[in-house]
């Protein structure tokens, strides 16, 4: 999925998402599968450029 930033509107969920990765509430793979860009062709390109994650189940 992909969020259009435009002028800052989605830092805040950014920032929740970052910070539950450093405390360990999110898994760093999960947390990358939001695509976060400040213009429309950056994101596009960011969303043509993805490949989904090897994820490990346990």
């Amino acid at each position: 999925m992909g969020a259009l930033n435009v002028e800052g509107y989605w830092n805040g969920l950014r920032g929740l998402i970052e910070h539950a990765v450093r405390e360990g509430f999110v898994s760093p793979q999960y947390a990358d599968l939001l695509l976060f860009a400040d213009s429309p062709a950056e994101l596009l390109d960011r969303l043509a450029d993805w490949r989904a994650p090897e994820i490990l189940r346990a």
